[in-house]
């Protein structure tokens, strides 16, 4: 819906002796999180016209024009136009209207997206020499927010989603500000890791994954960013009993099953992980990364050794996390006789090594059943910290092989 078929143009005249005769038609009204009415002002003189995007702040009997756009002296001339009484009482409308559609719209998708109706996309956020997982609303939810010009200056995102968590917590019987505490942490960044990964299928509802198959985003339920492992052992107070109690608040006992079952999927794949990290060990070799600068990284890596502790049977591998790309693993030796150590590992119908080349990329051979083994352990048990705010700052230094580089950067 746009602008025009909600509001009319706003027409003011002035004749200060500062700005001359002016006729100013204000239009195509927005609205701003802090409050501020935004509009395009047309002026119109005998000495000329002028256009700008201007601002108005609620109560306030002048407008504020951009400071970017306009030379000086039209500035100074446009910021001291006192509003006629009238037409500010018509601005304040405009706003009080908008303001209640604003509100309206996200208490309704911070609603929707509570009771699982809405889902939210995780995604990673790669800053170069650390990852963090993030949530955002999907892309074509946003779209159709800012399909109208109305809303194109307000940012639902952040107040949906702040709106959505307060909600989350409190119709649970938890403090708002549970998730500011680390000893009341309801998720951390290993959880919401493998939720991206896949470990969790039945929480996924749709992966999206980049040119080299790593996993950049997903869809799920806004409850499922929450593990349910820690969510259970969080202490609230009963609002009926007073008493302290473990574990969210459930409406009925469908909510409580639900709930149950998430936790034990998640308790079933983490029994699993430390059920196959006894199967292999890893030994770190060196580390370090590549960049200009603690600032720059452009990509983290270490060179380990995977070893199967019954036969004694090992391999190394150059394990890399590139900026833009993910997480990359070359073999820290030759696939094939004759060419130099490196190669990389595509899935298709069989896992298969390949290396770059001017003919392309070049299928070598398959993978033998042990270095699957060990490339499965290293994907899923990523040796590379990238917890945000690590310190690199002594740790800035070239790979030891150049011969590993095996991505086009």
């Amino acid at each position: 819906m746009e602008s025009g078929e909600l509001y009319h143009d706003v027409v003011f005249e002035t004749k200060d002796p500062l700005t001359r005769e002016f006729l100013f038609i204000l239009s195509d009204f927005s609205l701003m999180n802090n409050g501020y009415l935004t509009f395009t002002a047309t002026g119109k003189s005998p000495n000329g016209d002028i256009a700008f995007r201007g601002r108005w702040k609620r109560e306030s009997y002048y407008i504020a024009p951009p400071t970017s756009n306009l030379k000086k002296e039209v500035y100074e001339r446009i910021s001291v136009i006192k509003l006629p009484e009238e037409t500010v009482k018509e601005l304040r409308d405009i706003q009080a209207s908008l303001s209640l559609m604003c509100k309206t719209l996200e208490a309704s998708l911070a609603d929707k997206i509570v009771s699982g109706i809405q889902p939210v996309e995780l995604f990673e956020y790669d800053g170069g020499y650390y990852a963090e997982y993030l949530v955002r609303l999907p892309s074509e939810v946003v779209q159709d927010l800012y399909s109208s010009r109305i809303f194109k200056d307000y940012d639902f995102e952040l107040t949906v989603l702040q709106l959505a968590q307060r909600k989350f917590l409190e119709k649970r019987g938890l403090s708002y500000n549970l998730l500011l505490s680390e000893k009341f942490a309801v998720s951390n960044r290993k959880y919401l890791e493998k939720l991206l990964r896949g470990d969790y299928p039945d929480l996924v509802r749709r992966t999206t994954r980049n040119d080299w198959g790593h996993p950049i985003s997903c869809e799920v339920e806004y409850e499922d960013l929450f593990n349910p492992i820690l969510l259970a052992q969080v202490e609230r107070v009963d609002s009926k009993t007073g008493k302290t109690v473990k574990g969210p608040k459930f409406y009925s006992p469908k909510d409580r099953a639900i709930f149950n079952s998430k936790r034990k999927l998640v308790s079933e794949v983490e029994q699993r992980d430390e059920e196959l990290r006894q199967k292999l060990q890893v030994k770190v070799l060196a580390s370090g990364a590549d960049g200009s600068s603690p600032d720059n990284i452009r990509e983290v890596w270490k060179l380990v050794e995977v070893k199967d502790p019954q036969t004694n049977e090992s391999l190394r591998f150059m394990c890399r996390h590139i900026r833009d790309k993910g997480f990359i693993i070359n073999p820290d030796y030759p696939i094939k006789e004759g060419l130099p150590k490196g190669g990389m590992f595509t899935y298709g119908i069989k896992p298969m090594w390949r290396k770059l080349s001017v003919d392309g990329n070049v299928a070598l051979r398959e993978l033998t059943p042990f270095e699957w083994k060990c490339v499965s352990y290293l994907r899923r048990f990523n040796p590379i910290d990238l917890s945000p705010r690590i310190n690199m700052d002594s740790n800035i230094q070239k790979r030891l092989s150049q011969s590993q580089d095996d991505i086009t950067r």
